[in-house]
């Protein structure tokens, strides 16, 4: 059974302000957050992050294992990844 993906407001409005051929690469990024056999790093010890690189942007979502979803929290590029993660 796959994963649901969801997406916090935050990164919903940041999708849509991307440029179209910006936001069907994430997009489909965001369909490898379904699969169950897609592997993706932590995003810190101790933190229930992870992170999936798309050239030079960031996804960030957590997983719920027993719920079967995937909630995204941030998406963007590296720079701005740079700032989301200081604050984390």
């Amino acid at each position: 059974m796959a994963f649901e993906v969801l997406l916090y407001p935050s990164a919903s409005k940041k999708l849509e302000k991307m440029d179209n051929s910006l936001r069907e690469r994430y997009l489909k990024a965001l369909g490898k957050l379904e699969r169950e056999d897609a592997r993706f790093r932590h995003l810190k010890q101790g933190l229930p992050y992870f992170v999936d690189e798309i050239g030079g942007g960031r996804v960030v979502f957590e997983e719920d294992k027993t719920k079967k979803t995937r909630s995204v929290l941030f998406v963007g590029n590296h720079d701005e990844y740079q700032e989301w993660y200081s604050s984390v």
